[in-house]
């Protein structure tokens, strides 16, 4: 979790599995869109001070992986 300005942001970041062509991310159990286009999601929509979730799926031409271990990110407060 980082301050932009005022704003707090949290950096997801994962390893990309052999054979993903695409990625869900989901946040407190509810996918994100628009899904991300790499291993990195920023995700803007936060509030400093609480407590976000993320877990992640690779996707490819036979379907999506198993979800990834949770990542729990507090979000700053900025100021």
């Amino acid at each position: 979790a980082y301050c932009n300005d005022t704003k707090s942001k949290i950096r997801v970041t994962w390893n990309q599995p052999a054979n993903a062509i695409s990625y869900k991310i989901f946040k407190n159990g509810s996918e994100l869109s628009p899904a991300p286009n790499g291993t990195t999601y920023i995700d803007e929509d936060v509030t400093g001070g609480m407590v976000y979730r993320y877990k992640v799926k690779a996707s490819n031409s036979t379907g999506d992986s198993g979800d990834s271990d949770e990542k729990e990110e507090t979000a700053k407060s900025c100021t």
